[in-house]
């Protein structure tokens, strides 16, 4: 059995609709000064969702408060307090104009670039083959849509898992896998077909 979970491959998952986006990442396509407005105060990465703070304590500030929107639930959760300065009831409101800009900055493949990071750390002057290769850049407002639906590099799950496959791969590479074990997903259903069978015989 050649089955591979999300951890031995290495994957990291991807949860754009909440978490902020990794700088490092957008630094790919777009100039640092692009990117100084969009900048987490919590987490000093890029938001997603954008909030700005509106607390009248530090309403005489001149700099613009931005926060991701799960940034900051997650810090007031934890914490209870303003991130800004340490007092209840933080106010804030989504920041709509910033996120139409945000929107229209141009980013790479998520998984492209994990995948990139992780073969640079591991380089050990050996030549790396790499199989499958995810060539999206594009809007950030179009990466979501991307990484569901036509991301070459979306991990699947196969589709013998209900009976105790935990084989993990590209899309791409799932159709050798069922080729590959069709003895051992065929053992799997028999085993949950016979316990299936025990347990109704034992209402009867």
């Amino acid at each position: 059995m050649d089955g591979k979970t999300q951890e031995e491959i290495g994957a990291t998952p991807i949860l754009l609709q909440s978490s902020c986006y990794d700088k490092e990442l957008l630094l790919k396509l777009n100039q640092e000064e692009q990117l100084q407005h969009f900048v987490c105060l919590i987490c000093k990465q890029i938001v997603n969702n954008p909030v700005d703070l509106t607390c009248s304590q530090h309403g005489n500030l001149n700099e613009a408060l931005v926060a991701g929107e799960n940034c900051l639930k997650t810090y007031l959760r934890d914490n209870n307090h303003c991130p800004v300065e340490p007092h209840e009831n933080c106010q804030y409101s989504k920041n709509r104009a910033l996120q139409k800009l945000l929107d229209e900055l141009v980013v790479m493949c998520p998984r492209q670039f994990q995948a990139s990071k992780q073969i640079s750390q591991k380089d050990n002057g050996q030549p790396f083959i790499i199989a499958y290769y995810c060539h999206f850049k594009g809007k950030v407002k179009d990466l979501s849509n991307h990484l569901e639906n036509t991301c070459p590099l979306k991990l699947v799950d196969c589709w013998f898992g209900p009976f105790g496959c935990n084989h993990v791969c590209v899309k791409h590479e799932l159709k050798d896998h069922l080729t590959a074990n069709l003895q051992f997903h065929f053992s799997l259903v028999m085993k949950t077909f016979e316990s299936m069978q025990k347990i109704i015989q034992s209402y009867q």
